[in-house]
């Protein structure tokens, strides 16, 4: 294949997934599955535990930008590089942390409480994510090409302050880390960017809860 046709092909491959796939357009998809993220959670919370959060948002849903690199042409290889960052409103993972908390604040938890109040602030998990898209070249006898696509949240793990109070005195303080883990998923070139970032807000809302639940139990242990 001569080298003009793979370039053709390989970057045809690679605005399959990007095409429409825009900083813009992936804020106004975010938007869409989260239209009511700045309003209270509906459940009932638990009467002693207040929840809150350090980290200050906005009134948008989410802000993403892109970037290129495009790896200066050699003689045998050639590589471009895209990444789109997104940047979800922190009151998004608030509201999933609020209500895993809520359902998981069970009875052992009260039982320590023993009518002592519990205030939670979060001050730290991750709430932006990355697409990652590669595309290679290389010219030896025959000329192939290839390109890989996954997204990965940032590397930071869910800090949680709590401290309880009674009658009026501060009785305890203390700090719950629990790691985030490793979430990266590789994308097939046929999949849509939609259904794809649709597939990455499900696994990172199962991460919230999931630590939101280990924090409880912590918490348990430390009461």
């Amino acid at each position: 294949m001569k080298p003009i046709k793979c370039l053709s092909l390989l970057l045809l491959l690679v605005t399959l997934f990007s095409s429409c796939f825009t900083a813009k357009n992936l804020d106004k998809y975010i938007t869409k599955q989260y239209p009511d993220f700045n309003l209270p959670s509906k459940k009932k919370p638990v009467e002693g535990i207040s929840i809150a959060s350090s980290m200050a948002g906005d009134d948008y849903a989410s802000h993403s930008n892109q970037k290129s690199k495009i790896i200066l042409p050699l003689i045998v290889y050639w590589q471009w590089d895209y990444t789109t960052t997104c940047v979800l409103n922190p009151a998004i993972p608030l509201k999933d942390f609020t209500n895993a908390v809520n359902a998981t604040a069970n009875k052992a938890l009260k039982q320590k409480l023993n009518g002592r109040k519990l205030q939670l602030t979060l001050e730290q998990l991750p709430t932006s994510f990355s697409f990652y898209e590669k595309a290679h070249l290389v010219f030896v006898i025959y000329t192939f090409g290839w390109s890989t696509i996954s997204v990965k949240s940032q590397e930071k793990d869910m800090i949680v302050s709590y401290k309880v109070t009674g009658e009026g005195t501060t009785e305890k303080t203390g700090k719950i880390q629990i790691p985030y883990g490793n979430d990266q998923q590789y994308i097939s070139m046929y999949q849509s960017w939609k259904k794809a970032t649709d597939d990455y807000l499900f696994n990172y809302q199962n991460n919230i809860n999931r630590m939101s639940k280990l924090v409880v139990e912590e918490l348990v242990k430390e009461m």
